[in-house]
């Protein structure tokens, strides 16, 4: 039987708008950004929400199971950076993520962000389908609302801005000064003193520890490169997505 070929750099092509997810846990805000979301049904109004199940906020969305409210901020072009960045690059477990920006409350008291948002969708989950590495949510629009006319972004728009970020112009080298010619000696009138010992070579520094972590769900994996296939385990996105660190 002929193997057949299976590039998954194709499913990379797939893209979607970019949304900031919020909701309750307990009393306490917590939200995420999600890209992979759709409307499956005109009457009644209905959407689905695919989040990973190793991020905080789908866990505890899902385990709270159909009744759970939570919004969708549909994010603009000019959307701030600093709001994907709070919301895809930390978790919901540990870190404030609506510190710093605008918030605002549905109905049932669940708040969304304003910051670079073109509208708001409150929902309510009637349904959970377990997918594997991800839980996709079910659930009714109950309100909406609009903020500004303008082009959503989108998670492949968003690849581009954050690669284009990458690309700096090489730094400019000062130009050299020519070294003025040092004045001979004088002829020393007493017997030169003894040189003095030479000291042991420093020991070399220590070669820094390479790594790459997902800026979009923060996981990490210890290597010098990585190959251009490469795909996050975890959220599925690819190498131009990872950021250079040092251990």
């Amino acid at each position: 039987m002929t193997a057949v070929p299976f590039d998954k750099t194709a499913l990379y092509t797939i893209s979607a708008g970019m949304y900031v997810l919020a909701t309750l846990d307990a009393d306490r805000p917590i939200g995420r950004i999600v890209d992979a979301v759709s409307q499956v049904a005109a009457e009644p109004k209905r959407v689905s929400v695919s989040m990973m199940k190793a991020g905080y906020t789908g866990n505890v969305l899902a385990a709270k199971g159909p009744g759970t409210r939570f919004t969708l901020a549909v994010l603009g072009v000019d959307a701030p950076m600093g709001v994907v960045e709070a919301f895809g690059y930390q978790s919901s477990e540990v870190e404030d993520k609506f510190a710093g920006f605008s918030v605002e409350t549905d109905g049932a008291g669940v708040p969304y962000v304003l910051d670079g948002a073109l509208a708001e969708l409150s929902c309510e989950t009637f349904g959970v389908l377990d997918m594997g590495s991800h839980w996709l949510i079910l659930a009714d629009v109950v309100e909406a609302r609009t903020f500004a006319r303008g082009e959503a972004m989108t998670y492949a728009g968003y690849r581009a801005l954050k690669s284009a970020a990458k690309v700096k112009p090489a730094p400019q080298e000062a130009p050299k000064v020519a070294a003025e010619p040092k004045p001979e000696p004088a002829i020393a009138e007493t017997p030169a003193a003894p040189a003095p010992a030479v000291a042991a070579p420093a020991a070399p520094a220590a070669k820094p520890r390479i790594a790459w972590r997902c800026m979009i769900c923060g996981y990490t994996i210890e290597a010098d490169e990585l190959p251009e296939d490469f795909a996050c385990p975890m959220c599925g996105v690819g190498r131009d997505l990872f950021e250079r660190i040092e251990l």
